[in-house]
């Protein structure tokens, strides 16, 4: 035994932050960014490598995932442009593309440490955006149109010889149109964009109308 050295205890370097003393040591995997705070300053630590934060006042706050991220809107409650109460079932893919931008922005870096999702805040951010977004969208649609859509493609179902819907005829519902939910993405982005974030996609996933009544009546003459 040293007179001069005391065991203090095993670190586990497995561990992606280390405290030794004063110093921080930081392992941040690929599809991540470490958020730190330098004596009150930012820096945005980038995936893929191991870093010593050698003072005190140079702490590490979160972790902040580049990952692509795959939300639920659920029971969306939209007005079409007739005016026709719809609840929608949509799913929203995105991901920060601006980590430094992301954590300056939106994302909070200085409470809930423990908190497993470090972008609670952010990811409500933009669901609230992309609700809107959806929102718009189908704001320009007429639900009397759909129903003819719809229609088209049922009689082409029962007759398909003499009941042929003629070509160029648009079969599709608008509210599952590729183009236009790519214009309400486009929307969205407009509006993420300023806090690092980019929507990938929205996707319908189901629409009806609020009104029972309606439904009903839609059903009976389907």
């Amino acid at each position: 035994q040293s007179p001069t050295i005391n065991w203090s205890r095993m670190i586990d370097l497995e561990k992606s932050v280390i405290e030794i003393g004063p110093y921080t040591l930081l392992t941040v995997d690929e599809g991540y960014s470490a958020i730190t705070q330098n004596n009150g300053k930012q820096h945005v630590l980038p995936g893929g490598q191991v870093y010593l934060l050698n003072h005190r006042n140079w702490k590490f706050e979160k972790f902040i995932t580049e990952k692509i991220q795959t939300d639920d809107l659920s029971q969306i409650k939209v007005i079409t442009a007739d005016n026709v109460l719809m609840i929608c079932t949509a799913t929203v893919s995105w991901r920060i593309t601006d980590v430094t931008t992301a954590a300056v922005m939106a994302a909070n870096t200085m409470e809930e440490r423990d908190d497993r999702d470090h972008i609670k805040k952010l990811r409500k951010d933009v669901l609230k955006q992309a609700e809107a977004s959806l929102s718009s969208f189908i704001g320009t649609i007429n639900f009397s149109d759909n129903l003819g859509a719809s229609a088209k493609v049922q009689v082409a179902a029962q007759a398909p010889v003499l009941g042929k819907v003629a070509d160029g005829a648009e079969t599709s519902s608008a509210l599952f149109d590729e183009q236009r939910l790519d214009c309400a993405v486009a929307h969205a982005n407009r509006g993420t964009s300023k806090y690092g974030v980019s929507i990938i996609s929205l996707n319908i996933i189901s629409g009806f109308p609020a009104d029972g009544d309606l439904l009903t009546s839609l059903a009976k003459g389907a």
